[in-house]
């Protein structure tokens, strides 16, 4: 359409003549010019419309290249065809989903777009919402599972293992069955003079006299207890709000 408007002004204006513009009070409806002219526009536009196309296949099928590769390098541990289902749908033209926008950085469109592919196949986000439970509530239910996948895709330890592993107070040999204390005993030791952290301090309440443990936090609490800088979203979704992109995790 761009092409054709483009095509009939210049034309119109090469050969003298008139080019009238179509308006609705202060909004513009469109073009008139010679019927001769429009006829060879729309021919031309016939002409070069295969070769156009292949352009923009051309150059939609880079920037989608950009984006995986992008992807590969951010999280390196994402398996392959995943990576190519992210890329592919978070720069589809005209989708409004996050690949597509100018306003972000690349590593910003990526973590984004992989945190909505996460939210949309791997947690049961899509069930919630369905069931009629409000995004604010689905989301706040799966952020700690996004944050834990997008972890792993970037080769770090996931954190609930960890945090299963550091509140583990005995294990079990498996070639003997006995139980293995030395280790229990040297962590004991180093956790009887331990301070509470800053943070956990900020968590009491007046009345409380010691401090909640995770287990016991809510899940906002929780998440933001637990977030990093790498991890905190500030989400453009593929619902076109806010992380999935969609300016849809997933």
């Amino acid at each position: 359409m761009r092409c054709k408007k483009a095509k009939q002004q210049r034309k119109t204006i090469t050969s003298k003549k008139t080019l009238y513009i179509v308006k609705d009070k202060s909004r513009i409806q469109g073009l008139r010019a010679p019927k001769y002219i429009l006829a060879q526009v729309f021919a031309e536009e016939k002409q070069t419309r295969s070769q156009r196309q292949a352009q923009v296949r051309r150059k939609d099928g880079t920037a989608t290249d950009s984006f995986l590769k992008a992807i590969q390098a951010q999280f390196p541990k994402i398996p392959a065809p995943e990576a190519e289902i992210v890329a592919s749908k978070a720069t589809k033209k005209r989708s409004g989903r996050v690949g597509r926008t100018g306003t972000l950085d690349m590593d910003t469109k990526v973590r984004l777009a992989v945190a909505a592919h996460i939210r949309h196949c791997h947690t049961g986000y899509d069930v919630m919402m369905e069931r009629g439970d409000t995004r604010e509530e689905s989301r706040a239910a799966v952020q700690q599972t996004i944050l834990d996948k997008l972890n792993e895709w970037r080769g770090k330890a996931n954190f609930t293992a960890q945090k299963d592993q550091r509140n583990r107070t005995s294990r079990l040999s498996k070639s003997t069955g006995r139980t293995t204390t030395t280790r229990i005993k040297t962590r004991a030791a180093g956790y009887q003079d331990r301070q509470p952290s800053p943070e956990v301090i900020s968590l009491l309440s007046s009345d409380e006299s010691e401090a909640k443990s995770p287990e016991r936090l809510d899940l906002d609490t929780l998440s933001d207890f637990f977030a990093t800088d790498d991890e905190d979203e500030d989400e453009v979704d593929d619902e076109g709000t806010g992380s999935d992109v969609m300016l849809d995790s997933l």
